[in-house]
Formats: C-alpha cells, structure tokens, sequence
C-alpha cells in the first residue's frame, strides 16, 4: 500500500466529501476529478467542462472538481468547497458565498478590465490567508 503523502490533505478531502454526500445523499453517483485540466489548452478545458455538465445533469452525476485554475468556473459550478488547513471553510452553493454577490467583498473588482474573476479573487485572498498556516505546518520540527 502506498503511505499517505499528506494525511491532513486525505482528511480535508474526506470531511469534504463528507459534506456533499450530506448535501446530495448517498444515492447519486460521484466523480472526484482532481486537476484534470490543468494541462488542457482552453478549447480542450471548455469541451471537457461542456462534457461534464452534461453528465451532471442527464445521468444525475455529482461532479467534485479540484482544480488551482479558477477562470470560467463561476458559470459552470453550482457549489463551492474550499479547503483550509485542517478544515473544510466553505460549502455552499455558489449563490449563497455572500463574497460572490454583488456588493460582495470578492466583486468590488471585478469591474476592472483584465482583473480576475470574483471567485479567483476569493480562493486567492483566503489563500493568502491560509499561506502562514501552511508555512507553520511545513517548517521542520525545532528540538532541544
């Protein structure tokens, strides 16, 4: 059996998948896709989304898709799990993130021509705020 490269990673998944087979019930088919497309070229990526979309919807599949690469998943998702240290910080459909409506803290930006969308604004700014927790976690062990 392979170790666990990062066993509090394995848990946040866990606890996140946890809460959507709270959410959408035991019944309905999973597929986890972690970074499928981060080495797609942006036809590939939008034929891909397209695909999946589709099978959500006419086979009734739940689709949890990870990826680092946020642009044009606002209009493609319907909830958003974000994972902090430790902790899942955030599940709930995309139209109840108070961040993501208009008004919201992520959105006074988005107006801006080039700037990114509200969701990468987001994930970007708890990122950065999750950076000193990851740092912690991942500077050796001092000993006496």
């Amino acid at each position: 059996m392979l170790e666990d490269l990062d066993p509090a990673e394995t848990r946040e998944w866990v606890e996140a998948l946890d809460s959507v087979l709270a959410f959408e019930g035991a019944d309905r088919a999973f597929y986890l896709l972690d970074e499928v497309t981060a080495e797609l070229d942006v036809l590939s990526r939008a034929d891909l989304l397209r695909f999946l979309r589709e099978e959500s919807q006419q086979r009734a599949v739940t689709i949890i898709y990870a990826s680092h690469v946020l642009e044009g998943l606002a209009a493609w998702a319907t909830h958003l799990a974000f994972l902090s240290p430790g902790r899942l910080r955030r599940f709930a459909p995309l139209g109840e993130v108070a961040e993501l409506l208009p008004g919201g803290a992520a959105a006074l930006a988005a107006a801006a021509p080039g700037t990114p969308s509200p969701l990468h604004q987001l994930c970007e700014q708890w990122m950065r705020e999750d950076r000193p927790a990851i740092a912690r976690a991942r500077a050796p062990a001092v000993t006496s």
